[in-house]
Parts: C-alpha cells; structure tokens; sequence
C-alpha cells in the first residue's frame, strides 16, 4: 500500500499554542467528559453542577454540564459515571473524554473569528451549545477562566476532526492580518 502520509502536516492538537491578530488558540485539558441522554437529565444533574450552560452563557469552574438538546448533556468533569444504559434511571451514558479536543480561544478579535466562522450571533440565545463553526460540528461557549482576563471561548470538537478545525482557523487568523 502505497505511504501517502507526508501529503499532509501532522499538527500535535494536544500542544497547540496558535496566535492571530487579537486573539489565540490553545488546546485545553478539561478532565472527563461524559456524555448523558435521557428524559430528566436535566433535572438530576441541575443540584450538582448547576443549570446547563447555554448559548451565549459562560461557564463557570471546572465542573459544569453543557445544554445539547432537551434530553442531553455533556458533563465536564461530572459526577464518575458508568458506562452504559443506567435502567434505574432511565439514562445512557458515554464517557467522551478521548471523543472531543478541546480548545480555548481567547483575545479582543474572537468577535472577528465568530463573524467568520458562521451564523454565530451572541444576541440569539439557545439553550444548546451545539453549533456549525467554521463548516465543523462543534461544541461552542464561553467559559470565565480567559487568560488575563477577557473573553474566552472554548471548542469542544470530535477529536477526529481537530485538525480541521486548526486547519481553517489558521487560514482565519491569516485573513485577519490581511
């Protein structure tokens, strides 16, 4: 089989510092990520890691559960978890730790990005984070802990896809700089 390996760059995603005009993306290791569907779900985790964030919401802390449907949640660094179908309480849980690469991207130009990235428009709020950013599926919100202070946003995208992902940010952050 013919080794077609060298037409492509490898980019170490777990390492990533990437900088552009006003603003910088990093890699992030948020701990477990877990992922929880079922009727309720919202109410049982509510009490422990509060309300789900939402869009434009921040999240706060370490530990939160982010809003993707009315019956799913995923929940950074939750509650330990089994695996599974939980048929005492109705729920299906993934472990999605190695699923999702997790970025950070912060700086005065994220406005800059998100204008195009998408549809991305922080005066329409949603109670899912799921969103199209940059013709990738992702898991979009901000988060309080910016370095320096600032806006910070943080993508969490399926790990088969993070090389994309800083792929068309760095054509974005060149685009900036033009």
């Amino acid at each position: 089989m013919r080794d077609d390996s060298a037409k492509w760059p490898l980019i170490d995603t777990d390492s990533l510092a990437l900088e552009g005009p006003g603003v910088a993306l990093h890699s992030l290791a948020v701990g477990r990520q877990t992922l929880v569907s079922g009727a309720g779900v919202l109410a049982r985790f509510t009490e422990r890691l509060g309300a789900p964030v939402g869009w434009p919401d921040p999240a706060r802390g370490a530990s939160y559960a982010l809003g993707l449907g009315r019956d799913r949640l995923l929940l950074v660094n939750g509650p330990a978890l089994e695996d599974g179908w939980d048929a005492r309480a109705g729920l299906a849980v993934s472990d999605m730790s190695g699923g999702y690469a997790v970025f950070g991207l912060c700086g005065p130009g994220i406005g800059a990005v998100l204008a195009r990235a998408g549809e991305i428009d922080p005066a329409r709020p949603s109670r899912s984070v799921a969103r199209l950013f940059l013709g990738l599926e992702v898991l979009l919100y901000f988060h309080e802990a910016a370095p320096g202070g600032g806006q910070a946003l943080r993508l969490h995208v399926s790990a088969s896809q993070a090389m994309a992902l800083v792929e068309a940010l760095e054509a974005v952050f060149r685009a900036l700089g033009d």
